[in-house]
């Protein structure tokens, strides 16, 4: 980045929105990263602890620009979402929904933000996410699920065809990640917004505790004629399931009970009322398998 880039972006302004559930050493790794890696911008960490019992909340007090909101109850991801958005700047241009448990490795949030300064008719954009391995993590770009690929992804279906176009088309599988595209959703994991587009939505559906709330907020802002977009700017790792580890069989359930009410309220008008219940049966009847497979395969209890 030249000088007179940096010039250029010097203090705009930021407010980044982040929910905490007991995830260890991350959120403080989070907030160093992107504080240090992005000097030239006006940011600030709005934090949402969802009653927390590892202490990792303690790690936004180390920060000078970053507030922590504490509550008493785990009221799940989407609600807390709401919680910081109450809270944001009156002069915060864009707003960046982040997981605690990413990390930043360059400075991407810049050239994100010049992106969405050239592209007007774009809301949202999330650059190329990558695991703690290095590997793409196909999930930070999806498309509208289909029945199909609903069953497809919850049955491991499509981890095992990645790039096949049909069977894994709810993460892009025929298009490789270094090409930029509109694409149809991202993920909350990532989401960087216009402040305009949560102002005209009014933030995330609270009946999503967690899973699908991001999903169903990315319809409805393409629904409002925003277009969403993905760019290949590495420089952000996931590295996923931190606070949802220890409590895999509970994260799993809410996974499946999210993809239900999408069925039945995102997509309450696509399909008859026949085709929602037989769909959201075989949602349903998928998750005894998954926890047994996840307790052979060394998953934790609550």
């Amino acid at each position: 980045m030249n000088a007179e880039t940096q010039a250029a972006d010097k203090g705009r302004v930021v407010d980044v929105l982040l929910v905490n559930w007991n995830t260890g050493a991350c959120l403080e790794r989070c907030l160093e990263s992107l504080f240090r890696l992005h000097p030239e911008l006006d940011l600030r960490a709005l934090v949402v602890d969802n009653a927390s019992r590892d202490g990792s909340e303690a790690a936004a007090g180390k920060f000078g620009r970053a507030r922590l909101i504490v509550n008493s109850a785990n009221r799940g991801f989407a609600a807390a979402v709401n919680q910081a958005l109450a809270e944001i700047r009156s002069n915060a241009s864009y707003l960046l929904v982040l997981n605690p448990d990413t990390e930043f490795r360059a400075n991407v949030l810049t050239p994100l933000m010049q992106f969405l300064d050239s592209s007007p008719q774009t809301g949202i954009v999330t650059p190329w996410i990558e695991g703690p391995d290095g590997r793409f993590q196909a999930t930070c770009r999806r498309r509208e699920p289909s029945p199909a690929a609903v069953l497809a992804h919850l049955t491991g279906l499509a981890g095992l065809f990645p790039r096949h176009p049909r069977i894994s088309g709810y993460t892009y599988g025929g298009l490789g990640p270094e090409l930029p595209a509109v694409v149809e959703a991202v993920s909350g994991s990532f989401m960087l917004v216009r402040r305009e587009v949560f102002e005209r939505l009014g933030g995330f559906d609270e009946r999503y505790f967690m899973y699908a709330e991001d999903l169903e907020f990315c319809r409805r802002a393409r629904l409002d004629g925003w277009e969403i977009a993905y760019r290949p700017l590495r420089g952000v790792v996931h590295h996923g399931a931190v606070s949802s580890g220890g409590r895999r069989f509970r994260s799993l359930w809410h996974k499946h009970c999210s993809a239900v009410q999408y069925l039945n309220s995102a997509r309450r008008g696509d399909y008859a009322f026949p085709v929602r219940w037989l769909l959201s049966l075989a949602v349903l009847l998928l998750f005894p398998p998954r926890a047994f497979w996840m307790l052979l395969a060394g998953g934790r209890r609550d």
